[in-house]
């Protein structure tokens, strides 16, 4: 599965991870496995690593997905971490869609400043 994760429920995150050449539905596929897991609590705080896509990054419908069916509670944190321009201005682009006015939706190039920021160190 391109996109993968893993609840750690003693600290409260969700560590999710995409790689390789990531579709549209993989995504979808990843938010519909997330909301019917058992252990999935929509509180938490996410960190999705997206420094390992190759190839084009999926369209902007990607995007329209996660901000029109968010499985995340508004006061949930959401680190996406992307190396690229285009992933890293997309995440961007998703940040100002949902218009969080908490900023509980941040990008980052850096995973370590991404860790630091759900308090993750």
């Amino acid at each position: 599965m391109p996109v993968s994760y893993r609840i750690d429920h003693e600290r409260r995150v969700v560590l999710a991870r995409a790689d390789g050449c990531v579709a549209p539905e993989d995504f979808s596929e990843f938010l519909d496995a997330l909301a019917g897991d058992a252990g999935f609590d929509p509180e938490i705080d996410l960190l999705f690593d997206l420094r390992g896509i190759s190839g084009d990054w999926p369209p902007t419908s990607v995007v329209r997905h996660f901000v029109e069916h968010p499985i995340f509670a508004g006061s949930a944190r959401k680190a996406y971490v992307a190396s690229g321009d285009l992933t890293f201005g997309l995440v961007r682009m998703f940040e100002m869609m949902r218009a969080d006015p908490a900023g509980n939706i941040r990008a980052f190039r850096d995973m370590d400043e991404a860790r630091a920021w759900l308090g993750l160190d």
